[in-house]
């Protein structure tokens, strides 16, 4: 942005990939939240659940269930019904976090909603 370059979304999505991949927790929470201003204001289009689930790939990489949760629930709230994806990485996040609690929660609610992995 700096230079005068527009980035994208899928450019931010490949940021935050590699800073969960990387363990750069911290840079990836602020590229989301760049992300996220500049959806806000207009200068991106809403965020796709795409975003949604790249963002709660990040939090699992920081072993951040609640966050990962969180996003999960925004993402239903903008979208509707999660894809197996999302469940997933949220899924991760509690593995990450210990928090079996949180897993079964959201093993419950893929049971609910009728997702299964391909077989």
């Amino acid at each position: 942005e700096e230079q005068g370059l527009a980035p994208t979304e899928p450019d931010f999505l490949h940021g935050l990939v590699a800073c969960g991949s990387s363990g750069a927790h911290a840079q990836g929470a602020a590229l989301w939240a760049r992300l996220r201003q500049l959806a806000a204001d207009g200068a991106l289009p809403p965020l796709s659940p795409k975003a949604f689930t790249a963002a709660i790939g990040l939090r699992a990489a920081a072993a951040d269930a609640d966050g990962a949760i969180a996003l999960l629930g925004e993402l239903e709230a903008a979208h509707g019904q999660p894809d197996l994806r999302a469940f997933n990485a949220a899924l991760r996040a509690c593995a990450l976090a210990s928090d079996a609690a949180a897993a079964k929660a959201l093993l419950a609610r893929v049971a609910e909603a009728g997702l299964r992995a391909d077989s």
